[in-house]
């Protein structure tokens, strides 16, 4: 499992806001925002109302990356007491012993 870090996280919300904005802009203003870049108005409306599910989608995933931090298997070490390194540790003993004769 991928666990995301700090600055991925904010990242993604980041682009979550920035995406909502601008799709609202583009699909409430196409008509305004057409003549100014030249493009058909159907060309930026449409491309607002896609805009608005690509941002709830990384919205939820920049939410989602927050959420499973606190869950599971990393929350259960945690309160054994036992982080990260000597979990590692102990994993990669169990994967190198010798086998029993």
């Amino acid at each position: 499992m991928i666990r995301p870090s700090l600055f991925l996280r904010r990242a993604l919300l980041a682009d979550a806001i920035f995406s909502g904005i601008s799709a609202v802009l583009l699909t409430a203003g196409a008509g305004a925002l057409a003549p100014l870049f030249d493009l058909p108005e159907a060309l930026l409306r449409e491309t607002g109302l896609f805009l608005i599910a690509y941002a709830a989608f990384v919205g939820w995933l920049g939410n989602a990356a927050i959420t499973a931090e606190g869950s599971g298997h990393d929350r259960d070490r945690r309160q054994r007491g036992v982080d990260g390194r000597q979990h590692r540790a102990a994993v990669f003993k169990h994967r190198h012993a010798e086998p029993a004769r």
